[in-house]
């Protein structure tokens, strides 16, 4: 009896400990998921007076970074680029055509007293040398002032992106495809109406409107689309929450709005549909929502912010990205993955990049194991697919706060930097579980910033483009210096490359493994406020490689603003120096096993079963008969243990050939008949 109640005391005790060991302390500052269903309809700028604290300071610059900054285009107020995660699909590099758009809401010194519910462009097609402004594309029929609700197409937060049909190399003959939504009160109060169309680049006055109001009777309640890509193999796609605004009912869909190239009507068809999107809360909808293609058009993925249950540390605590994927263009979607950040199955980056003295600053007790400790996204995000039609997932991850779905967004005292990094998640293995390995790009000082008095907002605004190629990716986010500001208001453009096939990371200008700072000792230092990055960075072919920067440059939030393109700043294939996965034993490559094909004979694809002692990166080719490679199949992360891989065969004719399994130097080769 004794010994019984000795264990159950032990027992108690013991999950006392373990409850203690993982609690955080207190007065930890957090920052959580702001979701106002109203607080996106603002009004235009000539209906309110300026806002106390709104001026944002400029420093005075000695010495200028090589950079141009290019005023472009204008609009009534910096809500034309969103706020609160409100980078869309707003600035757009198709290398194809030299070819750099720019789209945002109009007004400003260059459209005085206009409606700022009006849409323009701002095009270069010499790669951002010389650029036409304010070419106006939708305007505002329905206009009338002081009134925000009922029969009016005045538009909000746009995205946009190109239609080039294939084989074209004349951005005379692409088309530029805008979407956005508008308060027409289809959704009852404010939202429910979309605005889109297109326009042709070599005569703008060439465009189309349409307007899509929400088919309530059929389930269909619109709201503001955050995923929006184009694709000349399929068309447009933008992607919306299914969210009944009357009743406050988020009802787990996604709306995917397609846009099918009509020959005919020289226009896309406008098709929709619904995506479950299942999730462990209800009282709001997902913080955000991206979706876009591999270079070809035929694999792409639709990510959600979110938490659908899958990860158990997670529920009903922590965002993560949950993915849907296609392999047919869009003509069907799998079933929602989930991308764990935490526990067991976590992904090792995140789970190690804090260290161990900067979580002894945030338990009480004794740290709790990694794999036991929440991390989260923080509310924004951004996605690109690579080559081989894997997705890249760049995003801001911490710690989760005492409150559900909730950021510690405190500054360590050993390390000065907040508890948070910039982070590429990448997957080698077309997202499936187990394929996600975590580029560790850069810790952050600040994290949300307000501007004004009236709830405006932006965090670290992360965003990613890829080379033309799609080997590379670039990602840049907001940060602002604490001597400049205590809150992320008066920010820099930080950006750093990744080389998802080398694995490596560039280094800064002083060579350090570190992001660079792009406005830095420029005229765009600490106010490169609300700024937005292009999906693909200019790339010559030569290895130099440009991301596309505009940004809002104004005083105050409701008056006039600038935006500006920067020009100049670049990386070259010299500057990928930093070796990001460096837990692979490479020395220990060749304690590696490799099974047989099955099947082999082959019909378009077959699989094969590598065990390996280590995690490794797998490079697989095919060879024919002459020794000539004639497939390169996209490199794939091994765990260690057993790893089953599956190798796609289309492209290639009837025959023999030869498949060479290379890791960390030692190659393997076997014997492939296709049929």
């Amino acid at each position: 009896m004794k010994n019984a109640a000795f264990t159950l005391l032990f027992l108690v005790f013991g999950f006392i400990l373990f409850a203690q060991n993982h609690q955080l302390k207190p007065g930890l500052q957090v920052d959580k998921y702001n979701f106002n269903p109203f607080s996106l309809a603002d009004v235009e700028a000539s209906s309110k007076g300026l806002l106390p604290n709104q001026t944002i300071s400029k420093p005075s610059i000695s010495k200028a970074k090589d950079i141009s900054i290019i005023p472009i285009g204008t609009s009534a107020n910096a809500y034309g680029y969103g706020w609160g995660g409100g980078q869309r699909s707003l600035v757009n590099m198709n290398n194809e055509l030299d070819l750099i758009t720019n789209v945002h809401r109009m007004g400003g010194t260059l459209d005085p007293g206009q409606s700022s519910g009006d849409l323009g462009y701002d095009i270069s097609i010499d790669n951002g040398n010389l650029w036409s402004v304010m070419v106006e594309v939708h305007i505002a029929d329905w206009y009338i002032p002081g009134v925000y609700c009922g029969p009016i197409d005045v538009a909000r937060y746009p995205s946009h992106g190109i239609f080039n049909p294939p084989g074209n190399t004349d951005p005379t003959q692409a088309y530029a495809i805008h979407f956005a939504p508008i308060m027409d009160c289809s959704n009852d109060i404010p939202w429910g109406g979309y605005v889109y169309g297109r326009m042709n680049l070599g005569n703008p006055g060439d465009s189309t409107k349409l307007i899509l109001s929400s088919d309530t009777a059929a389930g269909y309640f619109q709201y503001i689309p955050d995923g929006f890509a184009v694709s000349s193999a399929s068309g447009f796609w933008a992607i919306d929450y299914n969210y009944n605004l009357y009743d406050s009912i988020w009802l787990e869909q996604l709306i995917v709005n397609h846009g099918v190239w009509n020959e005919d009507l020289e226009d896309f068809v406008l098709e929709q549909s619904k995506l479950p999107c299942p999730t462990e809360f209800s009282e709001f909808i997902p913080p955000n929502n991206r979706i876009e293609f591999s270079p070809d058009g035929q694999t792409g993925y639709i990510t959600v912010l979110s938490d659908n249950g899958a990860v158990e540390i997670s529920t009903g605590r922590s965002f993560y990205p949950v993915i849907y994927r296609t392999e047919d263009s869009g003509q069907t979607w799998s079933e929602p993955m989930a991308v764990a950040l935490a526990g067991e199955n976590g992904i090792g980056g995140v789970l190690d990049f804090l260290s161990d003295g900067e979580l002894e600053e945030v338990f009480i007790g004794i740290v709790p194991p990694r794999e036991e400790i929440e991390f989260t996204t923080a509310f924004d995000f951004d996605l690109s697919v690579d080559a081989f039609g894997n997705p890249h997932i760049a995003v801001i991850v911490g710690l989760t706060g005492a409150d559900d779905y909730s950021l510690i967004t405190d500054v360590s005292p050993s390390s000065g930097k907040v508890y948070t990094a910039a982070f590429l998640l990448s997957s080698m293995n077309k997202g499936d579980p187990g394929s996600w390995v975590g580029y560790e790009l850069g810790r952050l000082q600040s994290f949300r910033g307000y501007f004004g008095e009236d709830g405006v907002y932006e965090d670290n605004r992360i965003q990613i483009a890829r080379d033309h190629a799609a080997t590379k990716m670039f990602v840049s986010w907001l940060d602002t210096d604490p001597a400049a500001s205590d809150q992320n208001n008066q920010p820099n453009i930080w950006v750093r490359g990744v080389d998802i096939i080398n694995h490596t990371l560039t280094v800064n200008d002083a060579g350090q493994d570190l992001p660079d700072n792009v406005t830095a000792n420029s005229a765009a230092q600490d106010s490169a406020c609300f700024f937005a990055l292009g999906n693909e960075v200019l790339d010559n072919g030569s290895g130099l490689y440009e991301p596309v920067f505009v940004y809002e440059d104004f005083e105050v939030f409701w008056g006039n603003v600038q935006f500006m393109y920067i020009q100049g700043f670049h990386y070259t294939y010299a500057d990928f120096q930093v070796v990001a996965i460096d837990d692979f034993d490479y020395s220990t490559a060749n304690n590696f096993e490799v099974s047989g094909l099955n099947p082999n004979p082959a019909f378009q694809e077959t699989n094969l079963t590598i065990t390996t002692k280590n995690p490794v990166i797998a490079r697989i080719s095919i060879s024919n008969l002459m020794g000539e490679v004639v497939k390169m199949l996209p490199p794939q992360y091994c765990n260690s243990g057993v790893n089953n891989i599956k190798l796609q065969l289309t492209g290639l004719y009837s025959g023999i050939y030869f498949y060479t399994l290379e890791v960390g130097g030692d190659k393997k080769t076997g014997k492939l008949v296709v049929k």
